[in-house]
């Protein structure tokens, strides 16, 4: 993870710290109201993905690095309200994604459900493509009454993967590969 985060150039860091201070602190107070969405009445999705490791196909030979991101509390922050769900996107995730997209695969692991997290995911791509893949809650384990996501089971060669989750609990399993 060190020799990877030396490789990055200076724009590319300033970004992952960018992202990973937002989401440390601001947590909960993250106001970021341009990006307000609603999806309580989001349609339900095909419940149809791979469950059967590795969970991803071959990497593209575009890509040298894998960025595998956590939903919730740090690419997002979902609260419910009297009505419904909403979810504020993190400041700088949308500059974030843009300037990673054409240097790593980006995957979003979250431990949610698909039926929660593709609306939210659409909403954050909104027609651009950031992410490869999309994992959920199923293809996490459980280990301690916790979902980890066991990036082993990605089919990559794990010193070119980082995951960047707000639990390392999460990631327990390759924390040498954690942020």
């Amino acid at each position: 993870l060190t020799q990877l985060l030396n490789s990055l150039d200076r724009k590319t860091l300033k970004l992952f710290a960018k992202l990973i201070l937002t989401t440390l602190l601001y947590g909960e107070l993250d106001k970021n109201k341009n990006a307000l969405a609603f999806i309580s009445n989001a349609p339900l999705t095909n419940n149809n993905v791979n469950t059967v490791a590795p969970f991803l196909p071959p990497i593209s030979k575009e890509y040298k690095y894998t960025l595998v991101l956590d939903m919730d509390e740090t690419l997002i922050h979902f609260f419910f309200t009297h009505l419904n769900g909403m979810f504020f996107v993190r400041p700088f995730c949308f500059e974030f994604l843009h300037e990673l997209n054409s240097l790593y695969e980006i995957v979003t692991f979250t431990a949610g459900t698909k039926d929660y997290a593709d609306p939210i995911i659409d909403h954050i791509e909104n027609d651009k493509h950031y992410f490869t893949d999309r994992l959920y809650r199923h293809h996490a384990i459980i280990f301690n009454n916790d979902y980890v996501k066991d990036i082993s089971r990605l089919g990559r060669d794990l010193s070119k993967v980082i995951i960047v989750d707000n639990m390392p609990q999460c990631f327990r399993l390759q924390k040498e590969n954690g942020i």
